[in-house]
């Protein structure tokens, strides 16, 4: 699967904290360090890291009314640091 810039980035963010996991962090409607990226594209993105077992689930979490929460931690996997080492 390719990875649009977000998701490249996300999985770099995790790449570089392993084996620890990974902290994001909300800056003005942003990701924290990254201007470019709005906090609202990311519960897409890493449902998308997370369906593609790059990086562990519960990074983002809905709850019963439909809410999303980024825990705001990411953790690669071993099929993440793979995808990294590929690309």
């Amino acid at each position: 699967m390719p990875l649009d810039k977000l998701q490249q980035t996300l999985l770099e963010i995790a790449n570089r904290a392993y084996p620890a996991k990974a902290i994001i962090e909300y800056e003005n409607g942003k990701l924290a360090g990254h201007p470019d990226f709005n906090w609202n594209d990311l519960p897409a993105a890493l449902n998308d890291l997370e369906n593609e077992n790059l990086i562990e689930k519960d990074s983002v979490r809905i709850s019963a009314d439909n809410k999303i929460t980024i825990t705001g931690e990411l953790k690669i996997t071993s099929t993440g640091r793979n995808y990294l080492k590929q690309n």
